[in-house]
């Protein structure tokens, strides 16, 4: 197999996650009956981020040292987050308000 056609398969392959990516993520969000929460864009904007920069990669629009600068930005910017992360806890409203109405029966 030539290195064209691998980079064509693997191109195309990006593209096909990248589509999949965004059609689970809006499927997802119309089920749950949910809009669009920030860990939805920043997970959709990672999902497109990285197959983007292998694709430019691929075709050697950037170059390797600019690829691997890209790619540590973007770990950073990941990781950065994790530590000031707190769930929202929506359990105990539910249950104070299923409590009240049983209550109030």
């Amino acid at each position: 197999m030539e290195t064209s056609t691998v980079t064509g398969i693997l191109q195309m392959g990006c593209l096909l996650i990248m589509v999949l990516l965004a059609l689970g993520v809006l499927i997802q969000r119309i089920l749950m009956r949910k809009g669009t929460s920030a860990r939805a864009i920043q997970f959709l904007a990672v999902g497109f981020i990285f197959p983007t920069i292998l694709i430019l990669a691929l075709d050697k629009t950037i170059s390797a040292e600019t690829t691997a600068a890209i790619l540590g930005v973007l770990a950073g910017y990941l990781l950065s987050d994790i530590g000031r992360y707190e769930p929202r806890e929506t359990t105990g409203k539910i249950n104070e308000k299923s409590d009240s109405t049983q209550k109030s029966s």
